[in-house]
């Protein structure tokens, strides 16, 4: 059997707190956190932090923060979107879109500042 006809690792409805899978389908349903090592489809759902090392696709549904190579939402809303492209159909919206350069550039930058910004706290003088 070829690998793109195996059935997904997880597909289901309702809610679960966690999802975890290759492939993950949500159909009317979401969760706290909705993780997939591939791909992801959400159709009528959401959850807070929806994050897929592929492309991700969203119907009807939405989440607090969309994290993927490629989205795509239809017909939703997302509050943060981190993706190297994002697609935006029908009534779709999302707050704010970050590539994901810039999330490592800013994260190498804080991460910079954080080791060479330690040792140059002023010391207080006694007034004595």
């Amino acid at each position: 059997m070829d690998e793109q006809e195996q059935k997904p690792a997880s597909t289901r409805s309702g809610f679960a707190p966690f999802t975890i899978g290759q492939d993950v389908h949500i159909d009317r349903g979401g969760g706290g956190l909705l993780l997939a090592q591939r791909d992801m489809h959400v159709s009528r759902g959401g959850g807070q932090w929806l994050v897929a090392l592929g492309n991700q696709t969203v119907e009807k549904g939405g989440g607090a923060v969309l994290v993927s190579r490629e989205a795509r939402v239809s017909n939703g809303s997302i509050g943060l979107v981190v993706a190297n492209r994002v697609t935006l159909e029908g009534t779709a919206r999302a707050l704010v879109s970050i590539s994901v350069s810039a999330v490592a550039a800013a994260a190498i930058g804080f991460g910079l500042g954080v080791l060479f910004g330690r040792g140059r706290t002023p010391r207080r003088r006694s007034t004595s």
